[in-house]
């Protein structure tokens, strides 16, 4: 029977006790848990008592796990924070925000191993990390690692192509508006849940009917997202949205509303 987390996966890198304990709660959930161990192994796999040569207590903290072993000191496993990486901006393209979140937050645990010594992975690795955080509207994340990025340049200046894809990257967040204050550089989840059907033909009242909240309330939100997008309509809105990837192609053009809901719009 599926549970709550049906659908999550989660990578546990956590050793030991408390983290691993965790892990195996949320597998319980139903969640799609996948344990990271060196190649020496978790050290509770021989704390005994031992069960058929293996610790009891790392088998009752490791339920419902899947179990990956990778050497973050090698190259290839290097090439993993790459993989979570490009998988958090195609969550994002899917409005899978919280999961998108998550693989940010371990693509980015091994990141401080990408040095220049093998540049073109450590840049790579901060220009997809990058553009995530574009999506996010998370400016300040993103320009730490362009920071980071250009520093790996400058030490190892011949990359092709990568030193162009940073500048274009620099560029598209210098253009970032910026934040109002320091909490509310992204959108929220309301706002992000009221994006897409900005790029319908529904006006604010039938939006707040789809989404049992009051017309003003989805004028409020609509507002705040033009705001933090750095527009001052609708329609720049979805262009926008469209440009950072918030939004599908396919989605229908506001730009053919008549005059009503482009008032309503603001």
């Amino acid at each position: 029977m599926p549970g709550p987390l049906t659908g999550l996966r989660v990578v546990d890198v956590s050793i030991m006790a408390a983290g691993p304990w965790i892990g195996a709660l949320l597998g319980q959930l139903g969640a799609e848990v996948i344990k990271i161990e060196p190649p020496a192994g978790d050290g509770t796999r021989w704390v005994e008592p031992l069960q058929r040569g293996m610790g009891t207590n790392y088998m009752c903290l490791n339920l419902n796990k899947k179990g990956v072993v990778l050497d973050l000191k090698s190259i290839d496993d290097r090439k993993t924070a790459l993989d979570l990486a490009t998988t958090a901006r195609t969550l994002l393209r899917h409005g899978r925000w919280d999961e998108a979140r998550r693989q940010l937050t371990i693509a980015q645990r091994p990141i401080s191993s990408l040095t220049y010594a093998v540049p073109w992975l450590a840049v790579q690795v901060r220009l997809e990390l990058g553009h995530a955080y574009v999506t996010l509207r998370d400016r300040n994340a993103a320009m730490t690692l362009l920071a980071e990025a250009g520093e790996i340049l400058r030490l190892r200046p011949a990359l092709g192509v990568l030193s162009r894809q940073v500048a274009e990257l620099e560029a598209e967040v210098e253009a970032m508006p910026q934040a109002a204050t320091a909490g509310n550089s992204g959108l929220t989840r309301a706002e992000l849940r009221l994006l897409p059907l900005l790029a319908t033909h529904f006006s604010f009242r039938e939006i707040g009917e789809q989404l049992f909240v009051s017309r003003n309330t989805i004028k409020t939100q609509a507002i705040s997202v033009y705001r933090k997008l750095g527009v001052s309509s609708r329609s720049e809105a979805i262009t926008r949205a469209r440009e950072l990837g918030l939004v599908e192609e396919s989605a229908p053009s506001v730009d053919s509303l008549d005059g009503s809901l482009r008032t309503a719009a603001f």
